[in-house]
């Protein structure tokens, strides 16, 4: 754990870079969802079908139904953290992982501004995104890294790409994947359940 611990602590310029661009995204779809009703119904209704595309995979008669969303919320969360890494392998390298994060954050504002208020929001979503937020926010930083490496490399200087994928992938595997699967659970059994009885 203190491996990846001290990992993290020396891409922290990414990470808080990546935390700036994260919280102004979702500061941007808030206050743009507010000026542009249309955009927000979309961007809602997109963010519906998507749930409801990875809610509709389990049976909901299976008595197991709480503990299946949350495999699936987890694999989700899992699948697009690494898509977000390993984007910076390809152009525009290291851009691409805080071009993603931009992407969600500016989602998730867009949701804040549709529900009854941000006390609600902050309600229902600090309980889980304590934990998801800054894991997916450590992915997409190792992935800043590796992007930086990976143009250090091509301009033929002194590059650390290997060490960095590997050091990111066992970062990623025994520290944030156990964590997003607590966040998932969380969400599932302690946020909707505050969600349903604030009556949404």
């Amino acid at each position: 754990m203190n491996k990846h611990i001290r990992y993290l602590w020396e891409i922290r310029l990414y990470i808080l870079i990546n935390t700036i661009v994260f919280l102004s995204s979702v500061l941007i779809g808030y206050y743009h969802a507010g000026y542009n009703p249309s955009v927000e119904r979309m961007v809602v209704e997109s963010f519906q079908d998507r749930v409801e595309s990875i809610l509709g995979i389990v049976p909901t008669d299976s008595v197991l139904y709480p503990l299946m969303i949350s495999v699936m919320i987890f694999l989700n969360n899992s699948f697009v953290s690494l898509i977000s890494m390993f984007s910076s392998i390809l152009p525009p390298f290291f851009l691409s992982p805080p071009f993603l994060l931009s992407i969600n954050g500016y989602v998730v504002g867009v949701v804040i501004h549709s529900t009854p208020s941000p006390f609600f929001a902050l309600i229902t979503i600090l309980p889980h995104g304590v934990l998801e937020v800054p894991m997916v926010i450590f992915a997409v930083s190792m992935g800043t890294k590796i992007g930086v490496e990976v143009v250090k490399f091509i301009f033929r200087r002194k590059s650390e790409v290997r060490k960095n994928i590997y050091l990111s992938m066992r970062t990623f595997v025994f520290l944030l994947l156990p964590l997003l699967l607590i966040a998932a659970f969380i969400e599932v059994f302690v946020s909707s359940t505050l969600a349903y009885t604030l009556g949404v």
